[in-house]
């Protein structure tokens, strides 16, 4: 199973989840996880944590010659300025869930149909193996009596006459 890291609270549940719907097999699960740019409050400016970049910023600026501003943007890149709004734990993990069983759900027509098309051509192989039976059924006294001409015929080679002429 992989998950990002936001999400390993969830893998219990998901193992079960897919134990309840899948008996035996390998199953590879690899989960995802955006939040929707739609939803513009999901981002706070941490200013205290500016206010102490800058500071620390100011002061090795101090000790450098002709030092370069960090822009806004690799500010905004720093670790801890910019902070999510916390996830509802529950919510996310039962809308999860709620995916996984509908994707195995999915999953399961999908074999079912496979297993019903592989049926199909082991039934359709199985067919054509027992018409070849058949047809070598009922060539079978033919077939012997060709070998026993041919066995006759190098018997009566081997038992003739040598020719001391």
């Amino acid at each position: 199973m992989k998950l990002p890291e936001k999400l390993r609270f969830i893998e219990a549940d998901l193992r079960s989840a897919i134990s309840k719907k899948i008996k035996r097999g390998k199953i590879e699960c690899a989960l995802a996880y955006q939040k929707s740019s739609n939803n513009e409050s999901s981002l706070t400016l941490n200013m205290a944590a500016v206010k102490h970049l800058l500071e620390a910023t100011q002061k090795i600026a101090a000790q450098m010659d002709n030092s370069q501003p960090l822009s806004a943007l690799e500010i905004l890149n720093y670790p801890g300025i910019l902070q999510e709004q916390e996830i509802n734990k529950e919510t996310l993990k039962t809308t999860i869930i709620e995916l996984v069983e509908q994707t195995l759900t999915e999953m399961i027509i999908v074999r079912e149909r496979e297993g019903q098309q592989l049926a199909g051509l082991l039934e359709e192989r199985c067919l054509k193996m027992q018409s070849y039976v058949e047809t070598a059924r009922t060539r079978i006294p033919e077939v012997l009596k060709n070998l026993r001409t041919k066995i006759s015929n190098r018997l009566q080679e081997l038992t003739a006459e040598p020719d001391f002429d």
